[in-house]
C-alpha cells in the first residue's frame, strides 16, 4: 500500500505542484491526500518535492494560502522523522505570516495551524521544552495584539497555549484575562472566551504538590461566584424578599466589568447577558479537565440556584407593576441559567450530592409546578423550553445516582405533572346554538345581504391552524425522564401511583397505534413514539410487587409497534420484543445458577448390630413374620439402599444414607470387601443409569409378587450373615424358583450400585 501511494504521490506532483495557478485545483489535491493519505508515507525522499513547494508558497504572497492548505495535512499526517526536523522550520513562517500584513484567511490559517503544532508538540519532550522556552514568549504577544479579524482563532490558540504550556503561559496571565473579559461583555462573544478564562487559574509554577494551582482555581472560582451573586442581586433588586436582601452584601473578589447603564432597556439587557455568559464561564470551570486537587464549594453553589429559582411567575404576577413585568419576562432565561449550573453541579459532584437531595428535588417540583398552564390542540405550551431545561436536568440527575435521589419522595407532584405533559392533547369542538330557532313559529325573514368577511371567516371556522409536532421536544424529555423514574423506583412507588402510570401508558399506546396514519399530537414525532415504548419496556422490567404485570400486554403492542413506519421505532419494539420472549421463555439457564443434581445411585449399608440369640439364625414365630432386610429405593434422581431391621422386639435404628459417615466396629460395614469401601466417586452415563432403574424396577416388582404369593402363616424368612434369603418350610432340596430369582436379581443389583457413590449435589 505504501508503494501504491508513492505512485500516486509522483503521478500528481508535476501534474498540480508545477503549475504556477495550481491553487484552483488545491481542494482536488486535498481530498486525493485524504483518500491515500499520500502524506504519511515512510519514506522521507518521496515528500521533500512537496516540502520544498510548500516553503516556497508559504514566503510568497501570492500562493500563500495554497501552502498553508497543504501545511495543515502535512502536519496531521506526517511521520515522526519528518515533523521534528520541519516544525521548528514551520512555526518560525507561521509566525512571520502572523505579524506581518496580509489577508484575513492567512491568519486565520496560520492560528490554526499553530494550535496543531502544540498539541502535538507535547509528545516530543526535546520539542516541548523549546516551544516552552522559546516559541510562547513570542507567541502570546503577537495573539494578544490581534486584530478584530482574526481575534476568534487568536482566542483558540491562546487557549491551546494554556492547556499544553500552562507554566510559560502564568506570566500572561493577567493580560490574557483582560482580553477575554473585553470579549465576554460583547453581545456575541467568542466560542473559547468561557473555557480560556476558567484554565487561567492552573497558569504558572504549580508548586510542590501543585498547591499553586489548587489556590488559583479557588481565586479564579471565587471571582466568577461573586460576579454572578452580584448581577443575580441586581436582577432581583426591585424585589423584597429574604433571598434577594440577604445577598446584597458580597464578600470576596470580583471581576472587574464595565459600569452597568441607567437606562432601564440597557440595563435590563446588560444584566442578562452577563449573567448568563458568567453562568457559561462556571460551567466550563466545572467541566474543564483540571491536573489539581479543586476543592468545590457546594453549598454556595446550590444556595445561588436556590436564589435564582425562588422567584416564580405566580409570584409576580399577583404584584402587577412595570419592573416585575420586566423582570417576568427575564424569568425563564435565568431560570434556564440556574439548571443548566445545577446541571453540571450534578455530573461534577455525583455521589457528593446525597446530603442535597432533597433540596435539588424540590427545586424540580417547584419550578414544574409553576410553570404548568393549560394550552389549545396543536399550540406550543408557555414555558416549553424552561419544562424541557428541568426534565433534562432530571434526566442528568436520574442517570448519575439513580435510586440514591430519593425522587420516589416526590412521586405524587412528580408523577402528576409528567402525565400533564406526556398525554395528547384532545381536539374539543364546541357547538354553538345562538341564532337557532327553538319554537314553533318560523323563522322571521330576513333581507338578502352581501355576504362580507365576517360572515365567510364563521363559515370557516372548522378549519385551524395546527402543529402537528407541537410540545415533542418536551414529551420526549419528559418521556425520558418518565423511564428512569420507573427503572429506579418501580417496585417502590405506591399501588395507586404505579397503577395511574400503567393506565395512562397503555391508554396512550392505545390511541397512538389505533390512529397512526394521523398520530395525536405530539405523538407525530418518531422520538416522543420511541420513548414512550421505552416507559412500556421499564414498566416490564420493573413491575409492582403487589399489582399485575404489563408483560402480555407489552408483547402485543411491540409486535404492533414493529410495524411502526420509523426505523428508529419498530428497530426498538422489536429487541424489546426480544427481551420479553425471553422474559417469557428464558433460552438458556443462568451461568451461576442451582446445580441441578444429576440421576445417580447412592447405596449405604445400615449399621446393624448383631441380636441374635444362637449368633448364627434367629428364631421366627408364625405369628411374626420377618420383612427382608434389604430393599432397594428408587427415584428419579437418585437410587438407594436402605437397610430395615427385623422387628425382632426391639426399637429400629436408623440406616445411614451417607457412606462417608463412620460407623462403629461392630456394624456391617467392617465386613465391607476393602476394594469397594476404597472405591471412588464415579459419574454414571444416562444408559447406565437407565439399566440401573430398570433392574432395580424388576427387583421390586418381583418381590412384591413373591410376597403375594408366600402366606405369611406359611413361611417365614431369616437373613443370614451374607444377606441370602432362606425358607424354613420349603425342602432344601427343593428351593422356590421365585425366591432364587430374586435373590440373584438382588446380588446383581448389589454389586452393581456398590461399585457406585454418589457424586453428591456439590458435583457437576
Amino acid at each position: 500500500m505504501a508503494a501504491s501511494s508513492e505512485n500516486v504521490l509522483s503521478a500528481l506532483l508535476p501534474l498540480y505542484f508545477g503549475d504556477d495557478s495550481s491553487l484552483p485545483h488545491v481542494p482536488h489535491v486535498i481530498s486525493n491526500v485524504d483518500d491515500h493519505q499520500l502524506f504519511a508515507i515512510p519514506k522521507t525522499n518521496s515528500l521533500h518535492p512537496v516540502i520544498s513547494h510548500i516553503h516556497t508558497c508559504l514566503n510568497s504572497s501570492n500562493k500563500r494560502l495554497e501552502g498553508l492548505l497543504l501545511l495543515e495535512k502535512l502536519v496531521v499526517q506526517s511521520s515522526t522523522l519528518i515533523f521534528t526536523d520541519y516544525v521548528n522550520t514551520w512555526i518560525k513562517l507561521l509566525l512571520q505570516i502572523l505579524k506581518g500584513q496580509g489577508e484575513t484567511v492567512f491568519h486565520q490559517q496560520s492560528c490554526k495551524i499553530i494550535s496543531l503544532i502544540l498539541k502535538i508538540s507535547t509528545d516530543f519532550s526535546e520539542i516541548s521544552r523549546d516551544v516552552a522556552t522559546n516559541i510562547i514568549p513570542q507567541l502570546l504577544p503577537v495573539l494578544l495584539n490581534a486584530q478584530d479579524f482574526y481575534k476568534e482563532e487568536a482566542i483558540h490558540c491562546i487557549r491551546v497555549c494554556c492547556e499544553t504550556f500552562p507554566g510559560p503561559t502564568g506570566s500572561f496571565r493577567n493580560k490574557i484575562e483582560k482580553l477575554l473579559l473585553a470579549d465576554l461583555q460583547n453581545p456575541i462573544p467568542k466560542s473559547d472566551s468561557a473555557h480560556c478564562l476558567t484554565l487561567l487559574g492552573g497558569c504558572g509554577p504549580g508548586g510542590k504538590n501543585r498547591v499553586k494551582h489548587s489556590l488559583g482555581w479557588r481565586i479564579q472560582f471565587d471571582k466568577i461566584y461573586n460576579t454572578l451573586k452580584h448581577t443575580q442581586s441586581q436582577l432581583y433588586e426591585m424585589l423584597e424578599t429574604e433571598e434577594s436582601s440577604s445577598s446584597d452584601v458580597i464578600n470576596g473578589e470580583m471581576f472587574q466589568l464595565n459600569i452597568i447603564p441607567d437606562n432601564t432597556v440597557d440595563r435590563r439587557d446588560v444584566l442578562i447577558h452577563r449573567f448568563t455568559t458568567f453562568s457559561q464561564v462556571l460551567t466550563s470551570l466545572f467541566t474543564e479537565s483540571f491536573t489539581a486537587v479543586a476543592e468545590i464549594p457546594v453549598e454556595n453553589i446550590l444556595r445561588l440556584v436556590c436564589d435564582c429559582l425562588a422567584v416564580n411567575g405566580k409570584m409576580l404576577v399577583t404584584r402587577p407593576s412595570t419592573d416585575h413585568l420586566l423582570l417576568l419576562a427575564l424569568l425563564p432565561t435565568v431560570h434556564k441559567t440556574a439548571l443548566s449550573i445545577l446541571n453540571s453541579l450534578i455530573l461534577m459532584c455525583r455521589q457528593v450530592l446525597i446530603p442535597f437531595t432533597s433540596t435539588i428535588n424540590k427545586l424540580f417540583i417547584q419550578s414544574l409546578v409553576w410553570t404548568r398552564v393549560n394550552t389549545k390542540y396543536g399550540q406550543q405550551k408557555q414555558y416549553c423550553t424552561l419544562r424541557e431545561c428541568v426534565y433534562k436536568t432530571m434526566t442528568t440527575w436520574l442517570q448519575v445516582l439513580g435510586s440514591s435521589t430519593n425522587l420516589v419522595a416526590e412521586e405524587t407532584d412528580l408523577i402528576k405533572e409528567i402525565i400533564s405533559d406526556v398525554t395528547p392533547q384532545v381536539d374539543v369542538i364546541k357547538l354553538s346554538t345562538t341564532g337557532m330557532n327553538t319554537g314553533l313559529e318560523p323563522p322571521k325573514k330576513k333581507k338578502k345581504k352581501n355576504a362580507g368577511y365576517q360572515d365567510i371567516t364563521q363559515g370557516m371556522s372548522s378549519y385551524r391552524k395546527t402543529n402537528i409536532l407541537a410540545n415533542s421536544t418536551l414529551t420526549s424529555n419528559c418521556l425520558k425522564v418518565f423511564q428512569l423514574f420507573i427503572s429506579s423506583f418501580g417496585s417502590s412507588l405506591q399501588i395507586k401511583s404505579y397503577k395511574d402510570i400503567q393506565e395512562v401508558i397503555v391508554s396512550i399506546l392505545l390511541d397512538v397505534q389505533c390512529n397512526r396514519e394521523v398520530p395525536p399530537v405530539p405523538y407525530s414525532d418518531d422520538k416522543s413514539r420511541k420513548r414512550l415504548y421505552a416507559v412500556l419496556k421499564a414498566c416490564v422490567i420493573s413491575p409492582h410487587s403487589k399489582l399485575p404485570s404489563l408483560l402480555q400486554c407489552a408483547v402485543r403492542f411491540f409486535t404492533i409497534g414493529q410495524n411502526d413506519s420509523s426505523v428508529m421505532v419498530s428497530s426498538f419494539c422489536r429487541e424489546a420484543l426480544s427481551i420479553c420472549e425471553c422474559l417469557f421463555h428464558p433460552r438458556a439457564p443462568c451461568l451461576r445458577g442451582p446445580n441441578f443434581e444429576v440421576s445417580t445411585i447412592h447405596s449405604d449399608k445400615s449399621i446393624q448390630k448383631e441380636t441374635m440369640v444362637n449368633n448364627s439364625s434367629v428364631q421366627n414365630t408364625p405369628n411374626k413374620p420377618l420383612v427382608p432386610s434389604k430393599t432397594l429405593t428408587l427415584s428419579r434422581s437418585k437410587v438407594e439402599k436402605t437397610s430395615v431391621e427385623p422387628t425382632l422386639n426391639q426399637p429400629q435404628q436408623p440406616f445411614i444414607q451417607d457412606s462417608n459417615i463412620e460407623a462403629d466396629s461392630d456394624s456391617d460395614l467392617d465386613e465391607e470387601p476393602e476394594d469397594i469401601a476404597s472405591s471412588k466417586p464415579k459419574k454414571l452415563s444416562f444408559e447406565d443409569m437407565q439399566t440401573l432403574e430398570n433392574v432395580a424396577d424388576s427387583h421390586i416388582q418381583s418381590v412384591e409378587e413373591s410376597e403375594m404369593l408366600t402366606s405369611p402363616e406359611k413361611m417365614s424368612q431369616v437373613e443370614d450373615v451374607h444377606g441370602s434369603v432362606v425358607s424354613e418350610d420349603m425342602p432344601e432340596e427343593k428351593p422356590d424358583l421365585m425366591s432364587l430369582d430374586v435373590q440373584t436379581q438382588s446380588k446383581d443389583v448389589e454389586s452393581m450400585t456398590m461399585s457406585f457413590v454418589d457424586a453428591g449435589p456439590d458435583s457437576d
